[in-house]
């Protein structure tokens, strides 16, 4: 299946004519990402994403602490 993408996205830039427009602007780029909108936006995305995958729908965990008596 990646190869078929890999394959898929070549032939697509090699189907699309170039221009001769602008370069990239990486200052341009960098000043929009530091909005906070952006950033908050980004660090929710991620939070999402993080709880999402990161919990199991099948396993489950029990912890449980106890006291040694004989230690107190």
């Amino acid at each position: 299946m990646a190869l078929v993408g890999t394959l898929y996205a070549m032939a697509v830039a090699c189907a699309v004519p170039a221009t001769g427009g602008a370069g990239p602007d990486i200052a341009a780029g960098l000043t929009a990402l530091w909005d906070p909108i952006v950033i908050i936006a980004l660090q929710v995305l991620w939070a999402v994403m993080f709880l999402y995958t990161g919990w199991s729908m099948v396993t489950g965990s029990l912890m449980s602490f106890y006291v040694h008596r004989d230690r107190i």
